[in-house]
């Protein structure tokens, strides 16, 4: 005896199903849930401060960024599938990478080994100290992202920089920036707040050029001085310094000689300052020539030609 379901609700109710089970085997597998460590030094004392990258196992290629809390603990969030290793530097010890490690498609958390970083005792004879901004800073109420200091920010967008910094949400799909687990990011351009929606914002900074921007500070506790709209947080990207302050100008000189001078001259400055621009621009011409006009005109009347000139 064969049975079929009946139509209407019932084929209803299935279709649903099937897609809500189809879309969290989809989430589940397409991220992990953390990748997570501790770093510390050689007398297992915890190491705060530390910079931790997680990077593609395959060629470094920079994932995502962060560094240690005063337990030496970090941790990455919704990390795709795929072979990672984690690095951690920190000034006065030697860098260290761990093991690699493969993100299943299981959703399951990764533990990684302990990094545990050796004092740098190298004998040095002539030292030449270089000063250099460690990619990401942490201060009382920010977190900087020193843009200009990491190498693999060349050619990206401020988008793509901030999918790699800690704590950083970026839903491409949606055009949402979220920090700390939470919506409602404010973007702030060299401390001034802008007005425009999220998702406009994140469209913008998919266009914008990471080369033009200096650093981004992830501000999640905010000072007194900034409004208490932004309760998930600041995001302050702070451009470069125009190279175009300053004072310059240019001149130009042309001679020639055709029966008669033919002098030209012009000079132009300009002044900018960052709230003043001052500009000026003066010419001279000279022209003195011989001009020499031939006319011809002829005409036809039944055959006959009359030529004047």
């Amino acid at each position: 005896m064969r049975t079929s379901l009946p139509k209407g609700r019932g084929h209803q109710s299935i279709y649903i199903h099937t897609l809500v089970t189809l879309l969290l085997l989809t989430t589940s597998h397409g991220y992990a849930q953390k990748v997570s460590g501790l770093v510390q030094d050689q007398a297992n004392a915890p190491l705060g401060n530390v910079s931790v990258v997680l990077i593609q196992a395959s060629d470094s290629t920079l994932v995502k960024g962060t560094l240690t809390k005063a337990t030496g603990a970090y941790a990455f969030e919704q990390v795709p599938i795929g072979t990672y290793r984690v690095s951690a530097t920190m000034a006065g010890y030697e860098a260290q990478y761990s093991p690699p490690f493969t993100i299943q498609a299981n959703g399951q958390p990764i533990e990684v080994a302990t990094l545990k970083l050796p004092t740098s005792g190298k004998q040095l004879g002539n030292v030449t100290v270089t000063a250099k901004k460690p990619p990401f800073e942490q201060k009382i109420d920010r977190m900087v992202v020193n843009v200009q200091s990491s190498i693999t920010s060349t050619g990206s967008t401020v988008l793509d920089v901030l999918e790699k910094s800690p704590g950083v949400i970026v839903d491409r799909q949606n055009n949402n920036i979220a920090m700390g687990g939470k919506d409602g990011v404010v973007l702030m351009i060299n401390g001034k707040i802008n007005r425009m929606p999220v998702s406009a914002v994140a469209q913008m900074l998919a266009g914008m050029s990471a080369n033009n921007i200096e650093k981004i500070e992830l501000i999640t506790t905010p000072p007194s001085n900034l409004d208490a709209e932004g309760n998930a947080g600041y995001i302050n990207i702070v451009f470069k310094t125009s190279p175009d302050l300053g004072t310059n100008g240019s001149f130009s000189v042309t001679m020639a000689y055709n029966n008669r001078e033919v002098p030209s001259g012009s000079f132009n400055f300009n002044h900018r300052t960052a709230k003043l621009n001052l500009y000026g621009d003066y010419s001279f011409v000279r022209f003195h020539s011989i001009q020499t006009f031939r006319l011809s005109r002829q005409v036809s009347n039944q055959s006959k030609l009359t030529e004047t000139r």
